[in-house]
């Protein structure tokens, strides 16, 4: 029998950490004279290629010692992701429809709605040359989907990672030659499907028995050094084209650092880090919506002004809000919903 993946405490906290970097990253624009003063503070985006390069060590990781046919894979991920996903993207809808002023750019037609809800990429109607589904943080999902679609082949394989390498660098390199617009082609040829390889790649050597990569220092050095690399390479002009090298790279040596503590020995569990670490889906679907009603909120008491200080008490007073609305949304929806649709009680 298989032996049960192990909880790996450190990964939670970094999911709890993307999420808080995507929020950060949105909270900037919710008011134009803060957006002024905060805008080459650009580390936030980053929490999304933190995100992909968990995702592929995570699914890598619990397959191997958990494993299990491609269908049901492919059926266990949708009910832990779509489901929530939908449910805050009819939400977002229906409130355009009625609240218009909760969101600064929105627009919606039938077209994108459908769109969105079958993780189809494709253009945003408020910016054309944007591929975005309605709820904005949705378009990582669209690679998730796509993800799943490529893990569940490879398990009908004996070479995992190989046929993984070897499908997304192809589409990657034909990224790169390719002049097509179209949005499906344009997302699923961009480099930072790089990003899930490398998780997947950091998966392929945890599970290895003599998994060593020196001492304590030399992880935390590789922390520091992905830390590092986040915030400055993104500043550099025109290295965004090469994302996986300006946000892949540094994220993958903060996992494959907090992986190698974890050798060592094992971190930690912290209730209230695990507990952002667990609400972190719920967090990054609906902190756009908590931004959107806590901007109105803020706006009633206070008269917005160029001061840092100020645009800096609200990033972290809006981030607070985020969190409490969601670790509300795992705790009341997403973990309901999940153990009903797998049959379990609550």
């Amino acid at each position: 029998m298989a032996s049960q993946p192990q909880t790996l405490a450190s990964l939670q906290y970094l999911r709890a950490i993307a999420a808080m970097m995507v929020v950060y990253h949105h909270a900037i624009g919710q008011i134009d004279a803060y957006g002024a003063q905060l805008s080459d503070y650009r580390i936030g985006p980053s929490g999304v290629d933190l995100f992909f390069v968990l995702s592929g060590f995570i699914m890598y990781y619990i397959t191997d010692l958990r494993p299990q046919p491609a269908l049901q894979f492919l059926k266990n991920r949708l009910i832990r992701v779509a489901p929530i996903y939908w449910l805050v993207t009819l939400v977002v809808c229906a409130l355009v429809w009625l609240v218009p002023t909760l969101f600064k750019t929105t627009q919606i037609d039938a077209t994108t709605i459908a769109m969105s809800l079958l993780f189809i990429p494709h253009y945003s109607l408020a910016f054309p040359g944007q591929i975005s589904p309605i709820l904005v943080p949705g378009w990582t999902l669209n690679y998730e989907m796509f993800f799943y679609a490529l893990f569940a082949l490879a398990l009908l394989t004996r070479s995992r990672a190989f046929i993984i390498a070897g499908i997304i660098i192809s589409l990657v390199l034909l990224g790169r030659v390719s002049h097509s617009t179209h949005a499906v082609v344009v997302t699923f040829t961009h480099n930072v499907m790089l990003e899930f390889l490398f998780g997947v790649l950091i998966g392929k050597w945890f599970l290895r028995k003599d998994s060593m990569i020196g001492t304590p220092t030399v992880a935390w050095a590789m922390i520091g050094a992905g830390a590092l690399g986040m915030a400055l390479l993104p500043q550099l002009d025109g290295i965004n084209d090469l994302r996986f090298v300006a946000r892949g790279i540094p994220a993958a040596l903060i996992v494959l650092g907090v992986l190698a503590l974890e050798r060592t020995r094992p971190v930690r569990f912290m209730r209230l880090p695990l507990l952002l670490g667990n609400a972190s889906y719920s967090l990054y679907l609906t902190h756009i919506l908590a931004l959107g009603l806590y901007r109105e909120l803020w706006r009633l008491i206070v008269t917005p002004t160029d001061s840092t200080v100020q645009a800096l008490l609200f990033i972290l007073t809006a981030s607070v809000f985020c969190t409490a609305v969601g670790i509300a949304s795992y705790r009341m929806l997403e973990r309901p919903m999940d153990r009903w649709l797998r049959g379990r009680p609550s």
